[in-house]
């Protein structure tokens, strides 16, 4: 299985649909995630359903900020939508006799007192406890003077919260196995492809 997130910044230009389409054909995903698509309503639905997969959900664009769609094909199994928000989507994932596991696809506000509610959801996400649960997407935090080019680490304060919370979830580090399907070893460091 394999799944991509892509923060497009915009839907709307031609090339978005024709690199789209190219993506998914070479890389065949079995799950696409894309971020920030500025485009929303019977809009956003029509370039979803152009993409070619079987199903999606998404949480819409407010104006020209934000928005996820998450979409995906019966190969991935049943897919149940635990939760749309506008900063988080949430599927539970149940294929066969494997374990099911759950998904959350994050675009994080880029406003921090915002960005707050998604800390507080994800930390009362309780009803995850007993499965995997991956976290992907943009959290709009950088972590580490690595993750930008001129070394600007931003606000210490709010990157701690962020990884706080990832950690308080046992998101780095999580004691539940991993679905072989999936082919990922979760670390300290992170998740492993």
């Amino acid at each position: 299985m394999s799944i991509i997130f892509w923060n497009v910044r915009g839907t709307a230009s031609k090339s978005f649909l024709r690199n789209t389409k190219e993506l998914i054909f070479t890389h065949k995903p079995s799950i696409l995630v894309i971020a920030e698509p500025r485009i929303s309503g019977e809009k956003a639905d029509k370039m979803i359903k152009s993409l070619g997969f079987q199903y999606f959900t998404k949480s819409d664009a407010r104006g020209f900020s934000g928005g996820i769609w998450v979409l995906w094909n019966d190969s991935i199994g049943k897919v149940t939508v635990l939760s749309i928000r506008p900063q988080i989507i949430t599927l539970l994932i149940e294929k066969n006799n494997e374990q099911p596991w759950v998904l959350s696809s994050v675009y994080a506000n880029p406003t921090p007192s915002i960005r707050e509610e998604l800390w507080e959801f994800i930390e009362k996400c309780t009803v995850f406890d007993d499965v995997a649960w991956m976290v992907i997407g943009d959290f709009n935090q950088i972590v580490s003077a690595e993750e930008h080019h001129d070394g600007f680490l931003g606000n210490s304060r709010l990157a701690q919260r962020m990884v706080d919370t990832l950690h308080s979830r046992g998101s780095w580090n999580s004691k539940l196995p991993v679905p072989d399907s999936l082919g990922l070893t979760i670390t300290s460091e992170g998740i492993l492809l």
